[in-house]
């Protein structure tokens, strides 16, 4: 069993750090969350680690509130700085990296239990975009060019994929664009997105900067194209 551990009791410096390493963590099947240390199994209670700091290293040890598994790949993720039962920062991050690797369910019930255990889990990594082509200088009438509909192996290559994307125009949650569209989507998804928060929505506009507006779809569509073969997605394009 590989483990990962982090822990330096901030909720924001926890995310930061998934996000930076979510590659390492593989593809989240299973995770357990605690609000009181009394309910944390003895193994992840007072572990013992160690950090070095001016070339001497220091003992330590920590208590970790959530566990994120990969199961197949036998890969354990434990964090400090996160936990459930309550409206605050721990369960915020803790709502958050589950969206960020990739999980769908009720976020809410990460403030309303005390104790979450969930197994079995599928994440999915899709990324679906409505390319427009601005029709003013301020962006506000656009006119639609293409749907793209893109599924990845893992977190990681969706997200550098996603940044991608966010180079070659602005990137919104597609329900603040055209929330008709956004209803159509929801056809190609065997999950509910209304739970997602607006940094992870899987349904998404992107408005082509000025310089790239006038490019013909080919063009586009090769741009596209590279940035998902790229990051090894299953890809479909459409035109409108």
């Amino acid at each position: 069993m590989n483990v990962l551990k982090f822990d330096d009791g901030s909720s924001h410096s926890v995310v930061e750090w998934v996000k930076a390493n979510v590659e390492f963590m593989g593809n989240i099947s299973s995770f357990e969350v605690y609000k009181s240390e009394d309910d944390i199994p003895k193994l992840y209670k007072n572990a013992p680690d160690f950090y070095v700091y001016k070339a001497k290293r220091e003992d330590t040890k920590s208590t970790y509130h959530l566990i994120l598994r990969d199961d197949a790949a036998e890969i354990e993720t434990w964090l400090g700085g996160c936990n459930c039962g309550y409206s605050g920062g721990g369960p915020s991050a803790t709502k958050e990296i589950l969206q960020i690797v990739g999980l769908k369910m009720d976020y809410d019930i990460i403030s309303r239990q005390s104790k979450v255990k969930m197994k079995s889990l599928v994440p999915h990594h899709d990324l679906n975009l409505v390319v427009f082509k601005p029709l003013d200088r301020m962006h506000f009438q656009k006119e639609e060019r293409m749907n793209v509909f893109l599924t990845f192996k893992t977190a990681h290559e969706k997200w550098n994929a996603k940044r991608a994307f966010e180079v070659i125009g602005n990137v919104h949650p597609l329900r603040d664009l055209s929330p008709i569209v956004e209803e159509l989507y929801h056809a190609h998804l065997p999950y509910s997105t209304e739970n997602e928060w607006y940094e992870y929505a899987t349904n998404n506009g992107v408005v082509l900067s000025n310089q790239l507006a006038s490019l013909s779809n080919e063009l586009l569509t090769g741009l596209i194209e590279n940035i998902a073969y790229k990051y090894n997605a299953k890809f479909e394009i459409t035109y409108l």
